[in-house]
């Protein structure tokens, strides 16, 4: 529930970089178990400080910062991570850790 939340963070760690490839948005509107494209996707990655440059994986994990909730965003919704890559697309490994909503 976005009403209970002020804010969002996360750890980050990549390998074998080549490309930024982690996205992390908010949603309002997505049903679970439905259809990704249905849903209204607001773009927070900029918030994020994401672990990036990396040929072997680091050692520990990147805090990559925290997004403040704006207080006008209340109700249900999703925070959404997605992998952006393959095919033709960066393929960067990335991990995520220690999710926090406080």
């Amino acid at each position: 529930n976005f009403s209970n939340m002020t804010k969002f963070s996360f750890d980050s760690k990549d390998g074998h970089y080549n490309g930024n490839v982690l996205k992390v948005y908010y949603s309002t509107d997505y049903q679970p178990s439905g259809n990704i494209l249905n849903a209204t996707l607001t773009d927070i990655t900029s918030a994020f400080t994401i672990s990036s440059n990396n040929t072997n994986y680091p050692a520990t994990f990147t805090n990559s910062g925290h997004w403040i909730k704006p207080s006008t965003l209340t109700g249900n919704g999703f925070i959404i991570f997605e992998y952006h890559g393959g095919g033709s697309l960066p393929t960067t490994t990335i991990q995520i850790d220690n999710i926090k909503v406080e």
